[in-house]
């Protein structure tokens, strides 16, 4: 009768330890989940060049699962330069993708301004095809480095030259949707950029230029 009562106690025992590591495995996991939503942004700059980390309240996507979206560093130059890191797929516009539908995360510099394909959102005036700086997603945050002060490139639609200076005077990091727009034969005509949202941003140091 005493070893039935050890074993019913033993078993007791175990299942409270099961439902507790259970409980602590279900709340570690809540950060697993997708959700590219910015809690904040630590932007520096250092020799003329700027680097940001953005942090997610989630996982970053690294397979389209949000769509076609970025993050973006908005200087006092505003949308005449802006830099950016997207992720999307159904356009080749970068050096990184393999092919248009790799969403992998890459860097551009941009100009915006008024589209009419648009229907009042920013559309994207000039685009640069390479990826200025670096670009690193770990988990849930997503960190641009070494992006410089001013860049000459080609048009990742036009394949004209461009030059592009967003300087290093930090106002805003925003999160932000992609759009494009095709004509009837399926060939693109424009990109929109949506939903912007302003984040809180942490200034850890910047040189002026």
């Amino acid at each position: 009768m005493r070893d039935r009562s050890k074993v019913y106690v033993v078993v007791v025992a175990l299942v409270l330890v099961l439902g507790l590591m259970i409980f602590v495995i279900k709340n570690l996991n809540t950060g697993d989940e997708i959700n590219g939503e910015l809690d904040k942004v630590e932007v520096a700059s250092e020799n003329g060049k700027i680097s940001a980390l953005f942090k997610a309240h989630g996982l970053i996507p690294l397979n389209n699962e949000e769509g076609a979206y970025g993050y973006g560093i908005i200087t006092n130059k505003g949308t005449d330069a802006v830099i950016v890191s997207t992720t999307h797929s159904g356009v080749l516009d970068s050096e990184l993708q393999r092919d248009e539908n790799d969403p992998v995360w890459h860097n551009h510099l941009v100009k915006l301004g008024e589209v009419e394909e648009c229907d009042g959102n920013l559309g994207v005036i000039d685009i640069t095809w390479e990826s200025p700086g670096k670009v690193d997603v770990m988990g849930s945050a997503l960190e641009i480095r070494d992006f410089p002060s001013e860049f000459r490139g080609t048009h990742s639609l036009t394949k004209k030259t461009i030059y592009l200076a967003p300087g290093t005077r930090v106002e805003k990091a925003v999160r932000f949707k992609l759009e494009p727009k095709f004509n009837e034969k399926n060939e693109l005509i424009a990109v929109c950029v949506t939903d912007i949202s302003e984040a809180n941003f942490e200034l850890r140091s910047v040189n002026e230029s």
